[in-house]
Order: C-alpha cells, then sequence, then structure tokens
C-alpha cells in the first residue's frame, strides 16, 4: 500500500517517516489523534478515514488499533482491527500494547519484576539488526 492510492487532498497531509509511519500533518486533536474533514460540517479521525479509503469499512464495534503506538500514524499496515472487548482488553493488561497475549510463555519476568512481551522483544530485535545492516 501506498499514499498513492490516496486522494491528494489527504495525501498532502501525510508524511512518511524511515520508520514505515506515515505521519499526520493536518490538524491534531487533543489527544493526539490526527483529524480530517471529509466535508462540510463533518470531521473525523485521519487513520480511520486512511484505513476505510486503502483498505475497508470499520464494522460497527471495532475500532483500530495503532500498533505502533503513533497515535498521528495514518499507515493502514500499522493499525489493527480490533472488537471493542479485545481494544479494551488489551489497554486493560490483557494483550500487550502489540496485541499479543500476556500468557506465562509469551512473558519474561525481569530481576526488576518488570515484564516483556517475549514476541515483541523478538520484532524489536530483529528491527534493530535490519536498521544496522542498512546502515540507518
Amino acid at each position: 500500500m501506498t499514499t498513492d492510492d490516496l486522494p491528494q487532498c489527504v495525501a498532502k497531509y501525510v508524511r512518511i517517516l524511515s520508520i514505515g509511519c506515515w505521519d499526520w500533518i493536518g490538524a491534531i486533536g487533543t489527544g493526539g489523534y490526527g483529524y480530517y474533514r471529509p466535508g462540510y460540517n463533518r470531521s473525523m479521525v485521519a487513520h480511520k478515514y486512511v484505513y476505510q479509503w486503502l483498505v475497508k469499512p470499520v464494522p460497527s464495534g471495532y475500532q483500530l488499533h495503532h500498533i505502533c503506538e503513533r497515535r498521528h500514524c495514518v499507515n493502514p499496515d500499522h493499525l489493527q482491527l480490533l472488537t471493542l472487548k479485545e481494544h479494551r482488553a488489551l489497554h486493560r493488561g490483557d494483550l500487550c500494547k502489540r496485541g499479543h497475549p500476556r500468557v506465562p510463555e509469551n512473558t519474561y519476568t525481569r530481576s526488576d519484576g518488570t515484564t516483556i512481551c517475549v514476541r515483541c522483544q523478538t520484532i524489536r530485535h530483529a528491527k534493530r539488526s535490519l536498521l544496522k545492516a542498512l546502515g540507518e
């Protein structure tokens, strides 16, 4: 997916970062989410607008979760469609911040008592190795 598939009136508010995020550089609300006005007297969160334009409509009862944890990112590849229950569980602690289940076989407890998600740690290491190989 590329920003070339977006209408020009939307694409002009997107800045692509080297980490893969598509930063929304238009209006940002108090919660940190980008906002877009697709019509007169109507506005919506920018990531939902972009997702619906490039991927599919968000069904009733579902929300988009930012896997990258950047609220102003509108890259559909960084958005995960979750039910309201899944989204609440994610923020309640049943899932890690990237949506992996918090189960003993996927959780590592450090000596200071903090826990980390094993799958996320594996992804972070792979990303660091790739960036190092690319010289960034």
